[in-house]
């Protein structure tokens, strides 16, 4: 059920993320990423399809996915670029 989900997401993404969004152009950036709609919409179908009894994605609420535990984006782009979903106890 987890592989099915991660490769929905990563479909999603592939799909969604244009190489250019003008929203960073008009932006003023304080030095981070704002999530984008689609892909914050993306993250939360990924996440509703996923079982989490530990609540590791219990900070991916709110607009701003790209300050979800996890989530990492482009400052330039905005785009989500990095998903983390490594168990932190079991990190090497």
């Amino acid at each position: 059920h987890l592989a099915q989900g991660a490769a929905t997401i990563l479909c999603l993404l592939i799909f969604l993320v244009a190489p250019f969004d003008s929203r960073a152009q008009a932006r003023i950036s304080g030095g981070f990423a704002t999530c984008i709609n689609r892909e914050r919409d993306a993250l939360l179908s990924f996440k509703a399809d996923l079982l989490d009894p530990a609540g590791r994605l219990s900070s991916w609420h709110g607009k701003d996915c790209c300050r979800w535990e996890g989530v990492q984006c482009s400052s330039r782009t905005d785009h989500v670029i990095t998903l983390d979903l490594r168990n932190p106890q079991h990190d090497y």
